[in-house]
């Protein structure tokens, strides 16, 4: 079918679970854009006070400050600026989602597919094989993304750390072979 396209939803998490995701990262750009965390909220059409929590909930999780605040007067005068992490968080946060997306348009349609009428495939290096229960590979595709792949169990002892492999999308199933 025609007009099919791969789409995903994108974000960053520790092994504890999310940190970090599109509304925090359009909220600090934002932030960077006016410079006070009560403007960015307004512009994104969100309360101070949710703003401010999703801010302190990405510094709770990463264990750092991501934004520096100035109180202001009866005049105002406040402001915040974005720390050092807090530039670095969402400039690797766009560089990571730019990579899957160019991963994600690497898929093709074909027009001879029949079920979902996807396919396509990705070629990387395998990163590391977990032999745990799901077996599962991590695989580089685009200058340092990962993508991680479930495995048969009676293929994870075939795929070795620097393998070589294409990853084919058809009719909603991956299957990895070695190149």
């Amino acid at each position: 079918m025609r007009g099919i396209r791969a789409v995903f939803k994108f974000w960053l998490e520790t092994e504890d679970g999310y940190v970090f995701g599109e509304g925090p990262f359009e909220l600090l750009c934002k932030i960077r854009e006016l410079k006070t965390l009560s403007a960015a909220a307004r512009a994104l059409g969100m309360s101070y006070r949710h703003a401010w929590g999703v801010i302190k909930s990405v510094e709770k999780k990463l264990g750092r400050p991501v934004l520096r605040t100035r109180k202001g007067g009866a005049k105002g005068g406040g402001g915040a600026e974005l720390t050092e992490e807090g530039h670095s968080l969402i400039n690797e946060y766009f560089r990571l989602k730019e990579a899957y997306s160019q991963a994600s348009r690497a898929l093709t349609v074909g027009e001879t597919d029949r079920a979902l009428g996807l396919e396509g495939h990705v070629r990387g290096r395998v990163l590391r094989v977990s032999e745990g229960r799901p077996a599962m590979i991590d695989v580089e595709v685009v200058e340092g993304s990962v993508l991680k792949f479930l495995l048969d169990e009676g293929r994870v002892k075939e795929i070795k750390s620097g393998d070589r492999l294409r990853v084919k999308l058809k009719d909603a199933s991956l299957s990895v072979e070695k190149e």
